[in-house]
């Protein structure tokens, strides 16, 4: 077995690693996996690691059906909305690798794809995003570990990975004891990550505080709880597998970083793992409970839930499916038109009982996506990014919400959420506010199937869901 052909799921501070590493093997063919208008960004973008640009192709799962090797570096968030795109990319020899932080990916992935597809791996990399793209230190970088989960360990596949990874400047080994170093970095992850997320700290927190340290050590005494009455031997892997990547005092990790940039984080793949599994087998886990517990308020806070100020601003809540909201907060003094357009139709339930008609992952998430007749939707308001210099300043990001519409006019009612900083929208449509609450359902909805389709009146070709995502109703709630 030679492996010829390789596909990355997920170009982010893990994938970056793989994509540089491989790019220095013309021989082996390398591809993303990605569709719409992130596809289009990577084609013309490509991927900056360490301040240099790589240009692997960009493939749909359906182009890269049947690659000999599929790296899966998602965040855990993002795993169950990409199972479909694992199954289509996944042929009768493809070897799945799956890069991801916690201990279930692989049996997530396996009830998929089957478990003999999947190569247990993980990935100790002390990577971080800056304007440039990702960075990380090639010398210092630990390892990529992988390895058969049973003998024969010296399987053909191993030895396929290990002949692929030769002369990249990768750093890589095999093991007979892969669960068990899935493990070891699992207890990295949650005993490192998550207290410096709670204080907001960097790694040195850990050296120069007794406290910081306690509190690491009690969930790592409840981590190796449950390790041991699952049957894991965490010792027989060394105390070399008990290290993370060498970092600075300066250092912040994922969990961190996340909180940093207001993203949800993995706490559900960490301690909320751990509390689940500590529930199976009747073990107390109180330091991951509460550590979950706060993480997950912190989440809410940057979500901006508890904003109790005299100053709030209008909340709008969308329910998607009758069950899941999202909650943006509206801007009227810089768009007063715009927002008391968007107030007046929820008031009047104008937004109810629609579906989502355009997703473009990577790009906008816009509820309606009219052609011109529905009177009591398709109206035009005065484009307030035009007369207001500070609407025109707003820098388009994650989350902020706007209003749709060509150069010379705004809509007053299709409103879209952005998924992406992006350029090309900045100065040139109305800002109305920013998504507070929610992010779960947008990211879920992030990965929902879609296809293409075409406006009729104008010939836009657009994407929506291939299922169904309704929009049961839009309030002002405060």
């Amino acid at each position: 077995m030679k492996i010829k052909s390789v596909a990355v799921l997920g170009a982010g501070a893990v994938g970056s690693y793989v994509i540089w590493g491989l790019s220095q093997k013309p021989e082996v063919r390398l591809g993303v996996i990605a569709e719409g208008e992130r596809a289009d960004r990577l084609r013309k973008n490509g991927c900056a690691n360490n301040g240099r640009i790589y240009h692997p192709e960009v493939w749909s799962p359906e182009e890269a059906h049947n690659v000999d090797l599929l790296v899966v570096a998602l965040k855990y968030g993002s795993l169950e909305g990409t199972l479909k795109s694992i199954q289509k990319t996944t042929g009768e020899h493809t070897v799945v690798m799956s890069l991801m932080n916690g201990v279930d990916s692989e049996e997530i992935i396996g009830r998929t794809v089957g478990t003999e597809h999947v190569l247990p791996a993980l990935i100790k990399v002390a990577s971080h995003k800056e304007d440039d793209g990702y960075h990380f230190d090639p010398l210092t970088t630990l390892e990529i570990i992988f390895g058969e989960p049973s003998a024969p360990f010296d399987s053909e596949r191993v030895r396929a990975v290990e002949a692929l990874f030769t002369d990249t400047g990768i750093h890589f080994r095999s093991t007979e004891y892969i669960q068990e170093e899935i493990w070891c970095k699992f207890r990295l992850n949650v005993c490192n990550n998550l207290p410096q997320a709670i204080l907001g700290t960097s790694v040195g927190c850990y050296r120069d505080s007794v406290h910081m340290k306690a509190i690491s050590d009690g969930l790592k005494r409840e981590l190796e709880m449950v390790a041991k009455a699952k049957g894991i031997d965490m010792s027989k892997t060394g105390s070399s597998s008990g290290r993370g990547s060498v970092v600075p005092p300066t250092a912040r990790y994922s969990t961190l970083q996340d909180m940093d940039a207001g993203r949800h984080t993995e706490i559900d793949m960490f301690s909320g793992a751990l509390v689940r599994m500590g529930k199976e087998l009747g073990i107390p886990m109180p330091y991951n409970e509460y550590t979950y517990h706060m993480i997950k308020a912190l989440e809410e806070k940057n979500d901006g839930k508890f904003n109790y100020t005299g100053n709030q601003k209008p909340i709008i809540e969308i329910t998607v499916n009758e069950n899941a909201v999202i909650h943006f907060e509206l801007w009227p003094e810089i768009a007063p038109i715009a927002c008391g357009s968007v107030m007046q139709l929820a008031e009047k339930k104008i937004f109810d009982g629609r579906a989502i008609e355009r997703l473009e992952p990577g790009f906008v998430l816009q509820p309606l996506f009219f052609d011109g007749v529905d009177p009591q939707i398709d109206i035009m308001v005065e484009p307030e990014f035009k007369t207001n210099p500070e609407n025109a300043k707003i820098v388009f990001e994650r989350g902020i919400v706007a209003m749709a519409g060509d150069p010379e006019n705004s809509s007053g009612s299709q409103y879209y959420i952005t998924l992406a900083a992006s350029e090309r929208l900045n100065g040139n449509f109305t800002v109305i506010g920013k998504v507070i609450d929610g992010w779960d359902e947008i990211e879920r909805l992030e990965h929902v199937e879609v296809e293409e389709a075409i406006e009729p009146q104008s010939g836009f070709v657009y994407h929506r869901p291939v299922k169904t995502e309704m929009i049961t109703k839009v309030r002002r709630i405060k």
